[in-house]
């Protein structure tokens, strides 16, 4: 069998790269929304030569996570393919975190303190009130305060040729948003719910022990090939 370095060493920084993904999906398990990542390679062959470029690509897989129930009046979860709008240093970007709080001037936030984002803008909660007693979100994503309407969540869908960067667990940035379309479409909202991580900690792991004999395999093979390589050299230094 004809085993070349640079192969091996193109199979190494596969499985390194796939471990870093890997750990990066168990460590936000419970991070709520989050997005599990996957990796693919592309080797580009030309005709009657070796591989002789190697493209890691790392893929956003948006299904569905399972929901939870909190019974929080500001906890919500997308039913469908859509995120919520936040705005983040003036920037539009987008999540599937809905667990959402009132700051002190009664603007929705995140967790991080970013405004959450209606039609309108700004999403005020207490602007025409003394007090916000009773907080009702409908299916469609219109918000009321005591039975007042005050505005409707901005639901931002993603396309296949959206492009989309992670800025942290669960929150994406869009950097082409002529793709984006900020119609609810088939999105249900559900209050008083999460939605949680979409990674199978199970599968996770055994991608991880899958990953970890690979590269034990590559790094066999090099050690078996500098020994060959080493005694063939010492052999012919004595000729």
């Amino acid at each position: 069998m004809d085993f070349r370095l640079d192969e091996l060493k193109s199979a190494m920084i596969i499985q390194t790269k796939k471990n870093d993904i890997v750990a990066n999906n168990l460590a936000n398990i419970d991070t709520i929304g989050f997005k599990k990542d996957y990796t693919f390679f592309n080797a580009f062959k030309k005709e009657l030569e070796e591989v002789n470029n190697l493209s890691i690509h790392t893929v956003k897989d948006f299904t569905q996570g399972d929901f939870e129930e909190t019974n929080n009046p500001l906890d919500f979860a997308l039913s469908g393919g859509g995120f919520f709008t936040i705005e983040v240093a003036s920037e539009k970007v987008y999540t599937r975190n809905g667990h959402f709080e009132l700051d002190p001037d009664g603007f929705l936030t995140d967790s991080e303190g970013n405004y959450v984002l209606g039609q309108q803008g700004r999403i005020n909660l207490t602007q025409n009130f003394d007090t916000v007693s009773n907080i009702f979100v409908s299916s469609e994503g219109e918000i009321y305060v005591d039975d007042i309407p005050v505005d409707y969540f901005q639901i931002a869908n993603f396309d296949e040729n959206t492009q989309v960067e992670r800025l942290s667990g669960s929150v994406f940035r869009v950097k082409n948003s002529e793709s984006l379309n900020t119609k609810n479409n088939n999105n249900f909202i559900l209050q008083g719910r999460i939605e949680k991580s979409n990674v199978n900690p199970v599968s996770e792991m055994v991608n991880l022990i899958e990953i970890e004999r690979g590269f034990e395999s590559s790094q066999k093979t090099i050690r078996i090939l500098d020994d060959i390589l080493s005694k063939a050299s010492s052999q012919l230094s004595r000729v």
